[in-house]
């Protein structure tokens, strides 16, 4: 505490009682989805509206990783649009700091509580049946300093998918409401290890999953996020490590019946 701040009540420039449930790569889709958005709402229900939850404040953001309209309405989505306190950059102090503790080495282990799933659960009943949106769905990131692939597997994968009816979908440039209402009426999804197969925590349980995967940032192993997700919702969920073998249009041809059951899987 500041030096003559009563006990009721923080010194100037310092804030009271606070939770933060967001990280430092909140501005992924993937981390502003699968953790920053529920662990918020789960503090909301265990927290007393005196508490205030802390976000980051879009507008004073820059080069953020989704639009203005996908970050408003996924607040509005987990009943966060009101109860949150939206803060930009800077250094703050605070007398009390809540949050979620899980081990370090493990801040994922939050997306297998059944808890957490119950959160997504009540988006899902607010999303709408379509007819208009692709069953079968290829996630593509193939922009510029976008995509893990290079060009020549981007376009193998890209054949590949239009060879068995999967349409490609930019989930960049939609908004949360069409993001989320896609996969949830998909019955299959393809893509490289990205920040946009997070959406399949809207998917069904009969979801087929199928993910490129590939070696990021030295490891031994591909980074097992979507397979979590994917295992805690039971959709069948399948890999293809790029690294082991190249793509190439045999591989694919191969591989998309394993993962998908062949053409006729309907």
């Amino acid at each position: 505490d500041a030096p003559g701040a009563s006990l009721g009540e923080p010194a100037p420039g310092i804030l009271d009682d606070v939770f933060i449930g967001f990280d430092a790569s909140w501005s992924s889709w993937y981390h502003w989805l699968c953790f920053a958005l529920p662990k918020s709402e789960l503090a909301t229900r265990l927290l007393p509206p005196s508490c205030a939850i802390v976000l980051p404040d879009y507008d004073r953001n820059p080069s953020l990783g989704l639009s203005h309209t996908a970050w408003a309405q996924s607040l509005d989505a987990f009943g966060l649009a009101g109860r949150v306190r939206l803060l930009g950059p800077g250094l703050y102090r605070a007398r009390r700091i809540r949050f979620f503790w899980t081990e370090p080495g493990e801040p994922t282990d939050i997306t297998q509580f059944d808890l957490y799933h119950d959160l997504f659960d009540g988006v899902r009943r607010g999303l709408r049946r379509r007819t208009d949106t692709p069953r079968r769905i290829l996630i593509a990131r193939d922009r510029t300093g976008q995509t893990r692939l290079t060009a020549a597997e981007q376009q193998v994968l890209h054949d590949a998918a239009a060879r068995f009816g999967f349409q490609p979908l930019r989930f960049e440039e939609m908004d949360f409401h069409a993001q989320a209402e896609t996969i949830a009426n998909a019955e299959a999804v393809v893509g490289a290890h990205g920040a946009g197969l997070a959406n399949i925590l809207f998917g069904r349980h009969s979801l087929r999953v199928l993910e490129i995967t590939m070696r990021l940032g030295g490891e031994s192993v591909p980074r097992p996020w979507f397979y979590m997700l994917a295992h805690a919702r039971h959709q069948r969920y399948a890999l293809l490590d790029r690294d082991i073998t190249p793509l190439t249009p045999a591989l694919l041809d191969a591989a998309w019946p394993l993962a998908f059951g062949g053409q006729s899987w309907l």
